[in-house]
């Protein structure tokens, strides 16, 4: 945790010339905003899953809790899951994620997707209209699907019926600034566009700015909260989380924003 901080102390030291930058970065992110042409999936109902903060909200476990209550209240429902692959090698060109793919291909978070949503479809493609449309095809589907798009609040290029956006319960309080001087990639007031807010990692702590802000914005607001119940191998076998009880254990972890987790 120790990077954490330098890096704080070096953000405090070079503040001022980078929130210069974050005026740079909203006025190119609104200027994309306002002239990318938009573009709806064919045969699709699209939930956008995003967030307004850089790191991790939980976008991904909430993804994961969102195709499973839909496959269970509609079990011939065909779900897409819709995705950037961030850094993956299958980005490129589209890759339809299988359980046999590697992270290399896939990438982390869409091979996750798929492991715990085996009766969806879980592509990834940097342009993801052509991905869809690709694999569509490929698969020759021509009943309507559910597509949940990961990720998808920034993502202009796409047409979306819902728009949910989940804020970070344990960083909201300390969020102001617009990267990179902070870690917003848009500011509070872009929840105008949001059809629902979910409070993810929620605790009753924060209930203050959970009114404040419904009262803002007027939406409907969501508390989604995280409990582990279970220990996962890397093949899923699972096991319950008292087996480490006084035990010594190293734990780590890639996701963005993990204070929670060491917690």
């Amino acid at each position: 945790m120790n990077s954490f901080s330098t890096l704080s102390i070096l953000q405090i030291i070079l503040f001022p010339i980078l929130y210069v930058f974050s005026f740079l970065y909203r006025a190119l992110f609104l200027l994309d905003q306002k002239f990318t042409k938009k573009k709806k999936l064919p045969g699709a109902f699209v939930i956008s899953v995003g967030n307004l903060s850089m790191g991790g909200t939980g976008k991904t476990p909430f993804s994961i809790f969102l195709a499973k209550l839909i496959h269970k209240k509609f079990p011939n429902q065909k779900i897409i899951i819709l995705s950037r692959g961030y850094n993956a090698k299958g980005s490129l060109r589209g890759h339809r994620v299988g359980p046999h793919s590697t992270p290399m291909e896939a990438g982390d978070e869409p091979l996750l997707l798929k492991k715990h949503l085996p009766f969806a479809e879980v592509w990834i493609g940097k342009d993801r209209y052509s991905s869809y449309i690709h694999f569509r095809e490929e698969l020759r589907m021509r009943e309507n699907s559910i597509v949940i798009l990961d990720d998808g609040f920034q993502h202009h290029v796409l047409e979306r019926d819902v728009d949910l956006v989940l804020l970070d319960s344990s960083k909201i309080s300390k969020e102001r600034f617009l990267i990179p001087a902070g870690n917003l990639r848009e500011p509070i007031s872009s929840l105008i566009r949001a059809d629902q807010i979910i409070f993810s990692k929620y605790e009753s702590s924060i209930e203050k700015i959970v009114q404040n802000i419904q009262n803002k914005f007027s939406k409907e607001i969501l508390r989604f909260s995280l409990e582990p119940d279970k220990l996962l191998s890397p093949n899923l076998q699972s096991d319950s989380p008292k087996i480490l009880s006084g035990k010594k254990v190293y734990a780590f972890t890639g996701i963005g924003n993990p204070e929670v987790f060491f917690r």
